[in-house]
C-alpha cells in the first residue's frame, strides 16, 4: 500500500505524464508546404505580367508545369503518410527552397537567369528521388512502384541538367516535356500499386485551388500598390472580385462533393485536369491586374483587341471547360455530370462569342470584358444550381 493509503489521506490527481516532443500534424505540414508553391507562382506570374507574348505564354506553361508536377508528386506521398521522419521533412524543406529558386530564376527577360531553371529543377528531382527511397523503406508494399519512380526522377534530372547545353530557347520545350513525362507517367505496374486516399486527394486539391484563387487577390493588391492611387481603376476591383468568386462558386458547387471515381485511370484524369485549371487561374490573375491598372507596363505584350481576348477570355473559357471535365471524371452520376458539362461548354462558347462580338465597339476595354465574364459566370452558376437542386431532391425522395 502507498503512504497516502496508510495515512488515510485521499490520493491527489496523478501527475501529468512527461511531455514528449512531437512533430506537427501532417495536415499542418501540407498547408505549410502549399505556401511555398503559392509564393513561387506569384513570383512567376510577375514575370509573365512583364512579358506576355506567345513565347512568354509558352514559358509560363513550362515553368508552371515543373512546379505543379512537383506539388502533385509530393502531395501524393504526404497524403499516404510517408513523409513523417526528420530526414524526409528536411528533404521537404530543401525542396520548398529549390521550388522558390526555380520561380525566381524563371525571369524570362534575363536569359542567364532562365538557363538556371533546368539545373535547379534537377535538384528538385533529386529530392523527390530521395523521398521515394525513404517511402520504400516505410512501406514494403510500395517498394516496386517507388523504386521505378525514384530511378526515373534521377533520369529526368539528367535531362534537365543537360538542357542548357543544347541551345536556347527552342530545345527547352522539347527536352522539358520529355523530362516531365519521364518522371510523371507511371507504368501499368506502378499504377496498380499507387496508394490514393480519395477523400484526402479531393480535400488537398480543394485546398490548393482555394490558395490559387487567393493568389489572385495578392496579385491584385501588389499590382495596385505599385501605381499612384489616381491611376488605379477602383471600379475594376469589384469586377475582379466577382470573377474570382464566380470561379470559386463553380468549382466548389459539387466537384468536392462528387469525390473520385473508383477507377484508377479516371482518378488520374481527374488530377491532371486540374493542371489547365490552375494554370488558367494564374493567367487570369495577370488579366485582372491589367483591369485594375490599365496602363500597367506589360513589356512586349501587344495592346488591342487580340491581347484583350487572350488575357481574359481564353483563361476563363479554359477554366469553365476544365471544371466541367473534372466533374465528368469524378464520382458523380453520369447523367448529372454530362448535363453539367454541356452547361460549361455552352458558357465558354457564349463567352467567346460575346467578347468577339463586342470588340468592334470603341469603348470596349478590359473592364467591359471583366463585366461580361462576371455575367457569364453568374449565369453558369445559376444554371448549374438549377440542374443540381432537382437531382438532389430526386435522389433524396423515398422509393414508391
Amino acid at each position: 500500500m502507498t503512504e497516502a493509503e496508510t495515512s488515510g489521506v485521499p490520493a491527489g490527481p496523478a501527475p501529468p505524464p512527461a511531455l514528449i516532443p512531437a512533430m506537427p500534424g501532417q495536415s499542418w505540414l501540407e498547408l505549410f508546404y502549399d505556401l511555398a508553391f503559392v509564393a513561387a507562382i506569384l513570383v512567376m506570374s510577375s514575370t509573365y505580367s512583364k512579358y506576355a507574348g506567345v513565347e512568354g505564354v509558352i514559358w509560363l506553361g513550362l515553368v508552371f508545369s515543373l512546379i505543379w508536377c512537383t506539388w502533385l508528386t509530393t502531395t501524393m506521398m504526404l497524403g499516404a503518410g510517408l513523409v513523417t521522419t526528420m530526414w524526409t521533412r528536411t528533404l521537404l524543406l530543401v525542396q520548398m527552397v529549390l521550388v522558390l529558386a526555380v520561380a525566381i530564376s524563371s525571369n524570362y527577360t534575363h536569359q542567364d537567369h532562365s538557363e538556371a531553371v533546368g539545373p535547379i529543377f534537377a535538384f528538385v528531382l533529386v529530392t523527390l528521388a530521395l523521398l521515394y527511397r525513404s517511402a520504400r523503406r516505410a512501406s514494403a508494399d510500395l517498394s516496386v512502384a517507388y523504386k521505378g519512380y525514384a530511378l526515373r526522377c534521377l533520369l529526368a534530372a539528367v535531362v534537365f541538367l543537360g538542357a542548357p547545353l543544347v541551345g536556347w530557347p527552342w530545345w527547352y520545350p522539347v527536352l522539358w516535356v520529355v523530362g516531365i513525362l519521364v518522371f510523371m507517367v507511371p507504368t501499368g505496374t506502378e499504377e496498380r500499386r499507387l496508394p490514393m486516399d480519395a477523400h484526402h486527394v479531393v480535400h488537398r486539391f480543394g485546398e490548393f485551388t482555394i490558395i490559387m484563387l487567393g493568389e489572385v487577390f495578392v496579385k491584385l493588391g501588389i499590382t495596385a500598390t505599385q501605381e499612384p492611387l489616381d491611376s488605379v481603376d477602383m471600379i475594376g476591383l469589384p469586377l475582379a472580385t466577382a470573377v474570382v468568386f464566380g470561379i470559386w462558386w463553380l468549382y466548389f458547387t459539387d466537384v468536392p462533393a462528387m469525390g473520385l471515381s473508383p477507377h484508377h485511370g479516371r482518378r488520374l484524369a481527374w488530377q491532371y485536369l486540374h493542371f489547365p485549371l490552375h494554370l488558367s487561374v494564374v493567367a487570369s490573375a495577370v488579366a485582372l491586374a491589367h483591369i485594375l491598372v490599365p496602363h500597367h507596363e506589360s513589356g512586349h505584350a501587344e495592346a488591342g483587341t487580340i491581347s484583350t481576348i487572350r488575357y481574359i477570355v481564353v483563361p476563363i473559357a479554359v477554366i469553365l471547360i476544365a471544371i466541367g471535365l473534372i466533374g465528368v471524371y469524378g464520382g458523380g452520376p453520369r447523367e448529372l455530370v454530362r448535363r453539367r458539362l454541356r452547361v460549361f461548354l455552352f458558357a465558354s462558347a457564349a463567352l467567346i462569342v460575346a467578347e468577339v462580338a463586342l470588340l468592334g465597339f470603341n469603348s470596349y476595354d478590359l473592364e467591359a470584358s471583366a463585366l461580361i465574364v462576371s455575367i457569364v459566370l453568374a449565369f453558369t452558376a445559376w444554371r448549374i444550381r438549377r440542374i443540381l437542386v432537382p437531382a438532389a431532391v430526386a435522389a433524396s425522395a423515398p422509393e414508391a
